[in-house]
C-alpha cells in the first residue's frame, strides 16, 4: 500500500497514477530565473510542484519546493547548494520564488559593487548583509 500523500497544485488529492500523469516539466515549473554572479557561474533558482507532501510531522501540507544552486557564500570560491525552502500553495511558492529572487539579485549587486571597490569579504557600511532583504512579514514561517 502507498503511504504517500499527493496533491494537485490546488491541494486536491491525488491517486498516484493521477499524480504521474501531472508531473511534466510544464506542469510542475513555478519558477526558474538566473541570477548574474559577478564571481563565477549564474546563481539558479528553481520553485517545483512537487505533488507529494514533504511534511513529516503535525502541519500544513508542502508540496512545492524552492532551491537555489551556486549560491556565494563567504569569500569569492565559497559555494553551497543546500538552500531549500517548501511551501503550503502555489501562492505561497510563487511569492517565496520572488523574495529569493529578489535577496539574490541585491546580494549579487553588492558583491559587485564590493568587488569593484572595497573588496570581498568585507561588510560594507550599515551591515546590508543577506538578512537585509526586504521580505513580506512573516515570510519565512510561511516557508515551512
Amino acid at each position: 500500500m502507498d503511504s504517500m500523500k499527493y496533491y494537485d497544485k490546488e491541494g486536491h488529492r491525488l491517486t498516484h497514477t493521477q499524480w504521474a500523469a501531472l508531473y511534466t516539466e510544464d506542469y510542475k515549473r513555478v519558477g526558474w530565473d538566473e541570477i548574474p554572479n559577478p564571481d563565477g557561474p549564474p546563481v539558479r533558482v528553481s520553485t517545483v510542484w512537487l505533488g507529494i507532501d514533504h511534511q513529516y510531522g503535525d502541519g500544513p501540507i508542502l508540496i512545492f519546493e524552492t532551491m537555489v544552486f551556486n549560491r556565494p557564500e563567504g569569500g569569492k570560491d565559497e559555494w553551497h547548494d543546500e538552500e531549500c525552502y517548501r511551501y503550503s500553495t502555489l501562492e505561497q511558492a510563487e511569492a517565496g520564488h520572488r523574495n529569493i529572487v529578489h535577496e539574490i539579485t541585491e546580494q549579487m549587486k553588492l558583491r559587485k559593487e564590493l568587488s569593484d571597490g572595497e573588496g570581498l569579504g568585507q561588510e560594507p557600511a550599515g551591515g546590508a548583509g543577506r538578512e537585509a532583504a526586504a521580505h513580506p512579514k512573516g515570510w519565512k514561517e510561511d516557508l515551512h
